[in-house]
């Protein structure tokens, strides 16, 4: 760990990477004291500074060196739908909104998001909002994946994904075919047989 006017830079010797810590993770006008640094048996890392003392408690092998993607929340029809237990939607539940967020303090103001919702969107959309709004979904089974980076590289960026289905009308399902169609042959025969009585009774007369 180095300690310094703008912040803490900590290395990982598994990953072979520096993560920066600033004034974005809550370290702001602390001027670290020469040689003020200590570990504990447990790994945990103290800096002295003119403000008090830095704590850093995460273990090296840990440290997040990526953004992370997180889907927040999934709206039909203006209704929150818990995703995890529900994932069919009724034909007239077709207007969505999905909230999602990227976890990152090194540099949250930089984030950029890409998403696609899979059997719909064509390609992959970059924003640096914090939604994306379908409307009128036609009936399908859907994936919503997002990922996120400080960079607009995503090239490398983690994925996360929710999937749900949107379900066609009753009269549009196979088992409402399969029943017109068996309609439709009855009402036949009924028509056939009706036509060889009234055939046979004017025969017989």
């Amino acid at each position: 760990m180095t300690a310094h006017d703008l912040g803490i830079d900590v290395f990982n010797p598994v990953k072979n990477k520096f993560q920066y810590f600033d004034e974005e993770t809550g370290i702001r006008n602390k001027i670290a004291n020469l040689n003020a640094v200590a570990k504990d048996n447990r790994g945990g890392l103290y800096v002295g500074t003119d403000h008090g003392i830095i704590v850093y408690n995460e273990s090296l092998s840990k440290i997040q060196d990526s953004p992370r993607p997180f889907i927040d929340n999934l709206e039909a029809d203006d209704q929150h739908v818990d995703w995890e237990k529900i994932n069919e939607l009724r034909y007239d539940q077709n207007n969505i909104k999905i909230d999602f967020l990227g976890f990152w303090y090194k540099n949250p103001g930089a984030l950029g998001f890409t998403y696609q919702l899979e059997n719909y969107d064509p390609e992959w959309i970059t924003t640096h909002d914090n939604s994306a709004t379908y409307s009128k979904l036609p009936p399908g089974d859907y994936t919503f994946k997002l990922k996120v980076s400080d960079s607009n590289d995503f090239s490398h960026a983690l994925e996360t994904r929710v999937h749900f289905v949107v379900k066609p009308p009753f009269w549009r399902t196979t088992w409402f075919y399969f029943l017109l169609i068996l309609i439709a042959g009855f009402l036949s025969y009924s028509i056939v047989r009706y036509r060889e009585r009234n055939y046979c009774t004017t025969s017989v007369n």
